[in-house]
């Protein structure tokens, strides 16, 4: 069904916002556990739209719609890289001493630019997942934390983690709402979601300018 726009005044209203803002994140994570992904992206966008006029843009719930974002981004750039993989020749290229020990080369077509169609869609998913992780990270002051990159996250040593159908959508979402009564999450909270961010991040084969842990 076509999307009514809202209206001036709904758009004031901060109820009707924060409503909304639920909604579409509740869809979000409803689209992204059946693997609908780019349906899941619409949503949460949408859903940060809305909780950055709800909530301003340091509050936990939007820290919350960033890291899921940057999942769901992630997940677009492994289908892709997976689709193409197996679309794809393969070559191998002979090592130095004309054994076959080289590099395996995937072969395609560059586009006008030069670059694989599918490197360079994928990447920028990728891209655009480390950029929504480093604003999830900046969001929770992962600086000031100085929480090591040699923390291991349980949520991610999970095999659910590899896969959009499996990964715990919801129960990602939920370490988010223990807050203490100042509304803020507490600092043991936000150290487990940090080290889940930068495990992440480090499965990304790109980064955006200097990591907020390094």
């Amino acid at each position: 069904s076509a999307s009514v726009l809202p209206t001036l005044s709904q758009m004031k209203d901060p109820e009707y916002i924060r409503s909304q803002a639920l909604e579409r994140f509740e869809r979000g994570l409803e689209y992204a556990e059946l693997g609908k992904l780019t349906a899941a992206r619409e949503r949460f966008l949408v859903a940060l739209r809305y909780r950055v006029m709800d909530r301003g843009s340091l509050h936990p719930d939007v820290a919350a719609t960033h890291e899921l974002l940057g999942h769901v981004e992630y997940f677009l750039g492994e289908n892709k890289k997976n689709d193409n993989f197996e679309g794809n020749l393969v070559r191998l290229d002979e090592g130095d001493n004309g054994l076959l020990g080289g590099n395996l080369t995937i072969m395609e077509n560059p586009d006008k630019d030069g670059q694989s169609p599918s490197s360079s869609r994928g990447k920028s998913h990728y891209e655009k997942a480390a950029m929504h992780f480093q604003t999830a990270l900046d969001i929770l002051d992962a600086k000031e934390l100085g929480v090591s990159n040699e923390k291991v996250s349980t949520w991610m040593n999970d095999a659910s983690s590899n896969d959009e159908t499996t990964f715990q959508w919801k129960e990602l979402a939920e370490t988010y709402t223990v807050l203490n009564e100042k509304g803020r999450l507490g600092v043991e909270e936000r150290i487990d979601i940090v080290a889940r961010i930068q495990e992440r991040m480090d499965e990304l084969p790109v980064t955006v300018g200097e990591k907020s842990y390094a």
